[in-house]
């Protein structure tokens, strides 16, 4: 995540829901987990979503069993975005 601040605010819907399929699979840092925690507990649309996307990920846990990998100490803390900037 970005740190902006604006987690809180209806303006920071886009950047949480970018994050909320990491944040279900516990692949954020902690403090991007408390950050969207808090954005969750006020956004009853972010809040669905993210409930949504975790029934997918229990069921797909359940379908495909995976052994969690630590992430090693060279890799990257999040892999690059493929978003391209807005065009003006």
């Amino acid at each position: 995540m970005d740190g902006r601040s604006d987690r809180g605010a209806a303006g920071g819907c886009g950047s949480v829901r970018e994050d909320l399929g990491a944040n279900v699979i516990g692949a954020l840092e902690p403090e991007e987990n408390e950050q969207i925690g808090a954005h969750l507990a006020i956004c009853p649309g972010c809040r669905a979503e993210h409930d949504e996307l975790a029934k997918v990920a229990r069921l797909l846990s359940e379908l495909l069993p995976v052994t969690r990998v630590d992430r090693h100490p060279g890799w990257p803390s999040r892999a690059p975005s493929s978003r391209k900037p807005p065009q003006p």
